[in-house]
C-alpha cells in the first residue's frame, strides 16, 4: 500500500529536481507522490504523466460526501480526454458539489500541497455553470495566477479567458490595474491571458483586429524588471503582428525610442515574426 508520509519525505529529498525530459523518465517515486497530491509536478512531463484518477481517489477519501460523490462521477468520465479536459471536468463536479466554492472544503483544494488539485479548484471557480460577476471570477482566479507553481498559473488564464472573452470590453478594464500590480505573477496573468492569438486558449477577434484596445497593459508592462512579464508583453506583441503589423511596428518604433533594455528585449521579440516575414520575402526576390 502507497504511504503518503513516505513519499512526502522522498520528494522533498528532490526538492530542487528539474524533471524529466520525457513521461517515460519520470522516477517512480514522483509519479507516485505527485499521483496521490504529496508533491507538485515541476514541469510539463510530469504534469502528463500524472495518474489523475488515482490523485481523485487520494483526495475524494478524504473529502465530505458530496464532493467525493461528484469527484468519483467525474473521474468516471475521464477516460479518453486530454488533461486540460480533465481539469475542467473536475473543476465542474466540485462547483456542483460545493456551489458556493467557500469554506473549509473549498479552501482545502484551492490550498491542496498537489498543483494539479489547486487546478481543479481554479477550474471550479470558472466553470461554465456557476452564476458569478466577470469582477468576482477574476478575483477568485488571482490566488491561482499567483500561484508559486506555474502550472497553477498557466492555469488561471486558461481558465478565465473563456470569461474574458465574452465580455471583452469589460475584462480589460478589471485587468489594467492588475498590469501594475506589485506581483510580477499577476502582471503577466494580465498580459498572457489577453494575447490576441494564444497557443492554448481560442483566439480574440477582436484584439487581432484592434490590438490597440489592449494598449493600456502594454504600456504598464513596456519596461517591466521581471522577465516572466516582459516575455508575455514580447508574445503579446507578436500575436498581433500576425493579423496587424502596422500597429506593432509602430508601438515598437516608439518604444524603441526609451533606450530601455528591458524596453529592447520586449520590442525584439514582439518583431520576430515581421523580421521573419520581412526576410522570407527579400529572400524570395533575390531567388528571381
Amino acid at each position: 500500500m502507497f504511504n503518503y508520509s513516505d513519499s512526502v519525505n522522498q520528494v522533498e529529498a528532490l526538492t530542487d529536481r528539474k524533471g524529466a525530459r520525457r513521461i517515460a523518465e519520470v522516477p517512480a517515486e514522483v509519479l507516485a507522490a505527485i499521483s496521490v497530491g504529496a508533491a507538485e509536478t515541476v514541469n510539463l512531463m510530469e504534469w502528463l504523466a500524472a495518474d489523475m484518477s488515482m490523485l481523485v481517489r487520494a483526495v475524494a477519501s478524504e473529502s465530505v460526501p458530496a464532493l467525493r460523490e461528484a469527484l468519483f462521477e467525474a473521474a468516471e468520465l475521464m477516460g479518453g480526454r486530454g488533461v486540460t479536459q480533465r481539469l475542467r471536468l473536475l473543476g465542474s463536479a466540485i462547483a456542483r458539489a460545493l456551489p458556493e466554492l467557500a469554506g473549509t472544503e473549498f479552501e482545502k483544494l484551492a490550498a491542496h500541497r498537489g498543483d494539479l488539485v489547486r487546478q481543479w479548484a481554479c477550474y471550479a471557480v470558472n466553470d461554465l455553470m456557476t452564476s458569478r460577476s466577470l469582477s468576482t471570477r477574476l478575483t477568485e482566479t488571482l490566488r491561482f495566477a499567483s500561484d508559486t507553481n506555474m502550472s497553477v498559473r498557466e492555469t488561471a488564464w486558461m481558465a478565465f479567458r473563456p470569461h474574458l472573452a465574452r465580455s471583452l470590453d469589460a475584462g480589460l478594464e478589471l485587468l489594467k490595474p492588475l498590469s501594475k500590480c506589485e506581483n510580477a505573477n499577476v502582471r503577466r496573468f494580465a498580459v498572457e491571458v489577453t494575447r490576441p492569438r494564444s497557443v492554448w486558449g481560442a483566439h480574440l477577434d477582436q484584439l487581432k483586429r484592434q490590438p490597440g484596445q489592449a494598449i493600456g497593459l502594454l504600456e504598464s508592462t513596456r519596461a517591466d524588471p521581471s522577465k516572466y512579464v516582459r516575455l508575455a508583453a514580447g508574445n503579446w506583441l507578436n500575436d498581433a503582428s500576425k493579423t496587424r503589423p502596422d500597429w506593432v511596428a509602430e508601438v515598437c518604433d516608439r518604444w524603441s525610442k526609451d533606450g530601455n533594455p528591458h524596453t529592447d528585449f520586449i520590442v525584439k521579440r514582439g518583431l520576430r515574426s515581421i523580421i521573419r516575414s520581412q526576410a522570407t520575402a527579400k529572400s524570395g526576390w533575390q531567388s528571381l
